[in-house]
C-alpha cells in the first residue's frame, strides 16, 4: 500500500502554479482589471508571467493605475508587435523592465503616446532599452510653457519674412 502523509500533500499544493483562472479572478480583484483584459492576460503563462514583471517594475506607485497601464499596452501595441512578427512573449528581445520604463516615460509626460509606440516599436525589435532608443533618436516632448513660448519667440524673431507673409 501507498501511504501518503498530509504533510506531503500540503508541500505538493504548495509547490502548484497558480492557475490560469485563480489567476485571471485575483488580476480583477486585486488590480481592478476588467474580466476581459484579465482573461486574455492569462492566457498563456508567459503573457502572465510578463504582465505580472512589469506590474512589480512599477516600484510602490499605484499597483492599480501600473496594472491598467500595462495591460492596455501589453493587449494593444505589445499584442500587434507579436502577432506582426508570428512570435509569443518569450520569444521576443522586449522584456518586462522594457516596457515599464517605457511606461514611466509615457507618466513622466517625455515622450507622447505615439512617440512612446515608435520606441516600442525599435525596442522590441532591437532589445535596446528604451532610454538609448530615445537618447540616440533625440526624441523628447517639451512641456514646460515657458520653454516653448521661448522657442516660439525666437522663431518669429529669426524669421521677419515669415512674420510679414503673417500679417
Amino acid at each position: 500500500p501507498l501511504v501518503v502523509s498530509c504533510q506531503w500533500v500540503e508541500d505538493m499544493r504548495a509547490g502548484l502554479p497558480e492557475l490560469p483562472d485563480a489567476r485571471r479572478d485575483r488580476y480583477v480583484d486585486q488590480y481592478g482589471l476588467p474580466d476581459y483584459d484579465a482573461t486574455h492576460l492569462t492566457a498563456s503563462k508567459a503573457t502572465a508571467d510578463f504582465f505580472e514583471a512589469v506590474v512589480r517594475e512599477g516600484g510602490t506607485r499605484d499597483k492599480k493605475k501600473r496594472a491598467r497601464a500595462a495591460g492596455n499596452w501589453m493587449l494593444g501595441e505589445v499584442t500587434r508587435l507579436l502577432n506582426a512578427s508570428g512570435r509569443g512573449i518569450e520569444q521576443t528581445l522586449l522584456i518586462p523592465r522594457h516596457l515599464s520604463e517605457l511606461l514611466d516615460i509615457l507618466d513622466a509626460g517625455t515622450l507622447s503616446n505615439s512617440m512612446v509606440k515608435e520606441v516600442l516599436e525599435e525596442v522590441f525589435s532591437s532589445g535596446e532599452p528604451p532610454g538609448t532608443v530615445v537618447k540616440a533618436r533625440g526624441l523628447s516632448q517639451i512641456t514646460d510653457a515657458s520653454a516653448i513660448e521661448a522657442a516660439a519667440q525666437q522663431a518669429i524673431d529669426t524669421n521677419d519674412a515669415a512674420v510679414a507673409d503673417y500679417m
